[in-house]
């Protein structure tokens, strides 16, 4: 946010466990994106990287103004940041 980004990407992971933990990341992002003024669009709301790939990955995303990605855990970053690279 501090670096200019206000339309962000969600990517969750399939197989983090417990689902608890997946459902409370995706809530703290959606309230603090909310705390910040932001605009929440759940069709930039992935539950795997899958998905979004599926969804013609990080190409969907630039193509709707998306700055940034947070994702569930480390594994959900890693295979977004390997697409972008």
């Amino acid at each position: 946010f501090e670096k200019g980004h206000r339309r962000l990407s969600w990517v969750g992971f399939q197989y983090a466990q417990p689902a608890s933990f997946v459902s409370e990341r995706h809530a703290g992002f959606v309230k603090a994106s909310l705390d910040l003024g932001l605009k929440i669009d759940e069709s930039h709301f992935f539950p795997s990287f899958d998905t979004l790939r599926e969804r013609g990955g990080i190409a969907h995303l630039r193509k709707r103004g998306i700055t940034g990605v947070v994702c569930v855990n480390d594994v959900a970053a890693h295979w977004v940041a390997q697409a972008v690279i």
